[in-house]
């Protein structure tokens, strides 16, 4: 791994030059070179996919002459066409290779420049299958239509262990990768406490859907329909069905989005920092947490985690909102019409409302509260935050920490110094005393007679456990509705909402555009959408770095301002470069 000195930095400040418009025959800055060679040196992806490929031929002798185009030229040169406005594609890459790249920018980076332009092409498509081939676990025949039964063939001779193996070296890849460009902001914005906010964006294939009574399939035919509605799986049967929504062949990417910390702290650039790539609708609950295991496993902290409804609580407890609460994360959530109001029954007496825990003589009234509100519209907004703050003294509050297990002991609000309730069951229990000689009177006493069944929450002088899996479906760390609540929520829903229509309609990535990443099947397209994802983490640095900047102080150019700061973040990358999180071992 090289890294920069003094005398390269110098050259860099005044070199570099960010493009908004790029004619695809303009000539590449060197440095532009320069660094896209070294976030892949420091990556430790080529390393990695060697290691791969002498796994895989292990006890094989080697085939075919070796290639004059190594895996390291190939990747630097999808990178460079990721942070600009060009199609993915080998002729492209063939394009910059022989007449974009300036002489010394070759020569310094190792790209060999032999052969004719054709040569090159195929040299550069059959490094780009020996990358595939380490990767891809949905193996396809190169020609280009299937019928049912061709496909159906197909399927059946993919070997499930070897599906799993690579499927688990291609998340590696792409999360690597993000990770790489996280690694280059400077180390004093590296203040992120672990703020998560998860979604799936659209990735449509260049390909056209089909199905089967067409006579054959798609020339992607691991891709699906995405439907604009539910969760974007398609349900409709036949050829001549009519369609109510608009349908799109494709996949989805789950974008996993860093998050501010608390309000006052120093800010930070937001980035991608894990994805998944999937199915339209199969499974985003389960892949978002392969990209969750991923950002643990890379040494980060956990902190808030925030979807939309589809993930928590449309999920199962024990596929997302468990799974995530093990890895450390607190959820943070929305509820549908029907989830709103007590949900899960009762624990030893305590009541669960919209993902807290309450004493069971919180009155009808707030229980309800959302359900007024939201449903049948018979209170307004005004009344209703009145009545979520006026929950607060019924709320049960963590005595301590969280248990090995996950169980949290709850504190009744009636009981400790900052009770918030005078409770006459608890006076008694504890000190035998009147409700007035005991504390001053903060909250009213309970309005409705003592519940039948009152369980542990009331016959403990102090406090009962909560295990994890109560009420885990709709389980949340901030009490919902609160101005805390929504200051998280709010936000960190208009951040992913705000990511995916740069990344998607940004000219410098247009992950929405098809011509940009003209390759077939599911791995070639998780890998395009991995380095246009990073471009658009490099370009989120550069315009932070570039706020940060003090024009007083500050010589350069300011035309070549954002890409000096991305160079100065390079150099924490050289210092740190960032570990590689164990493929095999993804949780």
């Amino acid at each position: 791994m090289s890294g920069i000195n003094n005398a390269v930095l110098s050259e860099l400040l005044t070199d570099i030059a960010v493009v908004e418009a790029v004619h695809y025959r303009e000539p590449i800055n060197p440095q532009k070179v320069h660094f896209a060679a070294q976030l892949i040196d420091n990556s430790g992806i080529v390393e990695q996919l060697e290691e791969w490929e002498r796994e895989d031929r292990a006890g094989k002798q080697p085939g075919g002459r070796p290639g004059m185009v190594s895996i390291r030229a190939a990747l630097i040169l999808l990178l460079l066409l990721a942070r600009e406005n060009s199609p993915m594609l080998v002729s492209k890459m063939e394009e910059l290779l022989s007449s974009r790249l300036p002489r010394n920018a070759r020569l310094q980076q190792h790209l060999i420049l032999a052969g004719s332009p054709r040569a090159r092409y195929h040299q550069l498509w059959r490094t780009l299958q020996r990358v595939r081939n380490l990767l891809d676990p949905y193996p396809m025949p190169r020609r280009n239509l299937l019928t049912e039964a061709q496909w159906i063939e197909v399927k059946d001779a993919r070997n499930p262990d070897d599906a799993e193996k690579k499927q688990l070296r291609l998340n590696w890849f792409a999360n690597q990768l993000l990770e790489t460009t996280a690694q280059t902001v400077p180390a004093q914005y590296r203040k992120w406490s672990g703020n998560i906010v998860v979604d799936a964006t659209l990735v449509a294939s260049p390909a056209k859907g089909r199905s089967p009574e067409w006579g054959h399939m798609s020339s992607d035919p691991d891709a699906a329909w995405y439907v604009r509605e539910g969760d974007h799986r398609d349900r409709s049967v036949g050829r001549n069905q009519k369609r109510s929504v608009k349908r799109v062949w494709g996949y989805e990417a789950e974008i996993l989005l860093q998050f501010r910390n608390k309000e006052g702290e120093k800010e930070f650039p937001a980035l991608a920092i894990g994805v998944a790539f999937h199915k339209p609708g199969v499974k985003p609950a389960e892949e978002a947490i392969i990209a969750l295991s991923s950002i643990r496993d890379r040494g980060h902290p956990a902190g808030y985690l925030v979807g939309d409804r589809l993930y928590a609580p449309g999920s199962k407890a024990d596929v997302y909102q468990l799974p995530a609460r093990r890895l450390g994360y607190d959820l943070v959530m929305d509820y549908k019409k029907t989830m709103l109001g007590a949900q899960g029954g009762s624990h030893e007496g305590m009541i669960q409302v919209e993902g807290s825990y309450y004493s069971p003589s919180m009155p009808q009234s707030l229980r309800d509260a959302t359900i007024h509100y939201r449903t049948d519209k018979s209170i307004d907004k005004k009344t209703w935050r009145e009545r979520i703050n006026a929950r607060t003294a019924y709320l049960f509050r963590p005595k301590e920490k969280p248990n090995t297990d996950g169980s949290v002991p709850m504190m009744c609000p009636a009981v400790g110094p900052g009770a918030t309730l005078d409770c006459p069951i608890k006076n008694l229990l504890l000190t035998r005393k009147t409700p007035s000689s005991r504390v001053p009177m903060r909250m009213p006493v309970f309005e409705h007679p003592a519940p039948e069944d009152q369980g542990k929450a009331c016959t403990n002088k102090s406090s009962v456990t909560v295990p994890m899996n109560y009420g885990a479906k709709y389980h949340q760390s901030i009490q919902f509705g609160t101005k805390a609540w929504r200051k998280v929520y709010t936000h960190a829903r208009n951040r992913i909402e705000g990511f995916n229509a740069y990344v998607k309609h940004e000219p410098s990535f247009a992950l929405a555009s098809r011509g940009r990443r003209m390759v077939r099947g599911y791995t070639a397209q998780y890998i395009v959408t991995a380095f246009l994802l990073a471009a658009a983490n490099l370009r989120i640095i550069e315009d932070f770095l570039l706020s940060k900047r003090d024009p007083e102080t500050t010589l350069v150019p300011s035309d070549t301002i954002a890409g000096t700061t991305a160079m100065l973040g390079l150099l924490e990358a050289v210092a740190n470069p960032p570990g590689i999180w164990p493929p095999d071992n993804p949780r």
